[in-house]
């Protein structure tokens, strides 16, 4: 497992707890915003966006396969 990924599983513990902690209406009513996908899934989610893997440095960026972008960024 990298870095990142232990970090983002962390996170979704973190956030399967605070889900634990709501009462049972408050679960349902997320569960209704939510969907088909689980509480579980949702925190799981949510965890996988707090980390966005950016370069550090141009060097980083412009050898990262999404180099394009980051010459066309502002």
């Amino acid at each position: 497992m990298s870095f990142e990924e232990s970090i983002q599983q962390d996170y979704a513990t973190l956030a399967v707890e605070q889900v634990e902690q709501l009462t049972h209406r408050e679960q349902r009513i997320l569960q209704q915003a939510i969907g088909r996908e689980t509480l579980e899934q949702f925190a799981h989610s949510c965890a996988a966006r707090i980390i966005v893997d950016e370069p550090m440095t141009v060097g980083e960026a412009m050898a990262s396969e999404h180099a394009e972008e980051w010459k066309s960024s502002p």
